[in-house]
């Protein structure tokens, strides 16, 4: 026999609520559903993430395709020939794959780095090869490529193993570009064959390297109190 928890008036086995006093009362099986709805729902979250993962590939894929027959429909018509969609179709490539493989090996970011570098790089070299143009993969693609490839993992290692985020990530950047810029340069002067002369990239870095330290710096001191306090604002 069940006993009300607040009067101890003797109450029915269907009872939910005290007809003495009010009191509302809960059934063992019910709460133990409620708790296990929340354990029900955590369980589903990963499956519901990789159909939308998987929808999302799918649209980008049928986009991708679709983009991809109309350029060779308007190169056959146009030129009467494949003169310029391989090079956009290797482009749409590209922009798939740093699309789809962070959706597809989503929560694996080695795995989608192992991937995305050397398949970008590759596709990189395909342009070069339908480009008829003088070969410049080699001397300007792969060394720009991999300078910017650095420099990103780079920015992304700084990121990740500092204990807060914040305007210290904007200052990693910063400083990335002003380093790629300057590599940049180097790298064309070099292909070129013309002596190591810097003009445009020095300018690039004095601009963005102070304002990566400033940024830097007002993240690392703003930690411990408000940045507006810090500044008196």
């Amino acid at each position: 026999m069940a006993y009300c928890p607040k009067c101890g008036v003797e109450l029915d086995a269907e009872a939910r609520a005290c007809p003495l006093c009010g009191t509302r009362l809960e059934k063992k099986e019910e709460k133990g559903a409620d708790q296990d709805q929340p354990k029900d729902q955590d369980e589903r979250r990963p499956a519901r993430s990789r159909k939308q993962g998987a929808r999302a590939v799918e649209v980008v894929s049928v986009l991708a395709g679709i983009a991809a027959v109309l350029d060779i429909g308007i190169d056959l018509y146009s030129s009467g020939g494949l003169s310029w969609s391989p090079i956009a179709i290797v482009a749409m490539a590209m922009i798939w794959l740093a699309v789809a493989m962070p959706l597809i090996l989503k929560g694996k970011p080695w795995i989608i780095f192992a991937v995305l570098a050397p398949g970008e790089l590759a596709l990189l070299f395909l342009i070069d090869v339908f480009d008829r143009a003088p070969w410049w993969f080699f001397r300007i693609g792969m060394p720009v490529y991999l300078v910017s490839l650095g420099l990103a993992l780079a920015v992304v290692v700084l990121s990740v193993i500092s204990k807060r985020r914040g305007l210290n990530v904007a200052g990693y950047i910063l400083a990335g570009a002003a380093l790629e810029c300057l590599a940049i340069e180097i790298i064309l002067e070099l292909a070129a064959g013309q002596a190591l002369k810097l003009i445009w990239s020095p300018i690039v870095a004095l601009a963005c390297v102070p304002a990566a330290g400033l940024l830097i710096y007002l993240h690392y001191r703003g930690i411990n109190k408000p940045l507006k306090r810090k500044l008196y604002l």
